[in-house]
């Protein structure tokens, strides 16, 4: 204790530097840690950033688009062709994630060799907007409806996750022997996030098969 009370001046001025260098690296690993690691967007059509929230639990928070982006198309469907999506927003693709049809009235199935060939159905094709699929008869087939057991109701054709209309294609639906109504539910995205080429092939008009 006695040679601490003795200790010269530059005695005390060495013990300050080293507590000073044991103190500053805590600080500045403090002032390090109120940085911004997170991750951060834009909205696709401005430069601004749009943090990602998280829970205290470190679960990640984030929705699939906003819902000012969500959009259902449709329309009414009776033995014709119509198109269900219309041409797309400047600068937008169209992420569908299922096509309801409402088959109000249906043909009744017929019975051949053990199979139920349905009368009745929708087949829908995927087409540039310029050809339009209803006078041309030649798109990309993506998928089809039959009323269930040959009975009026609604069916529900799903895409998981969600199939893509890039802009400048259309969704069309081909109805036969059917009256009834169609809607298509899905979110609008910026072109850049999405093909430019759609996902199906080209091929003619589809004869309705078998019903399931």
């Amino acid at each position: 204790m006695s040679r601490i009370k003795n200790m010269s001046r530059g005695g005390w001025i060495v013990i300050g530097i080293v507590v000073g260098l044991l103190i500053v690296p805590s600080g500045v690993a403090v002032a390090k840690a109120l940085a911004y690691t997170g991750i951060e967007g834009t909205n696709g059509a401005t430069a601004t950033l749009n943090k990602v929230d998280v829970t205290s639990g470190g679960q990640l928070l984030t929705t699939e688009a906003s819902p000012s982006n969500y959009e259902q198309y449709g329309g009414v469907l009776e033995n014709a062709c119509t198109a269900l999506t219309p041409t797309l927003p400047t600068g937008m693709a169209y992420v569908m994630q299922n096509v309801t049809v409402n088959f109000l009235s249906v043909l009744p199935q017929l019975t051949f060799g053990g199979y139920s060939n349905a009368q009745s159905g929708v087949v829908l094709y995927e087409a540039a907007t310029s050809a339009n699929y209803c006078s041309s008869d030649t798109g990309g087939l993506v998928n089809v409806a039959y009323p269930t057991g040959g009975n009026s109701g609604s069916v529900d054709v799903p895409f998981t996750p969600g199939y893509v209309v890039p802009n400048g294609y259309q969704i069309y639906a081909d109805e036969t022997g059917m009256s009834g109504t169609a809607f298509a539910n899905g979110y609008l995205v910026p072109s850049a996030d999405a093909p430019v080429s759609p996902q199906v092939g080209t091929n003619g008009k589809m004869t309705l098969p078998h019903a399931p």
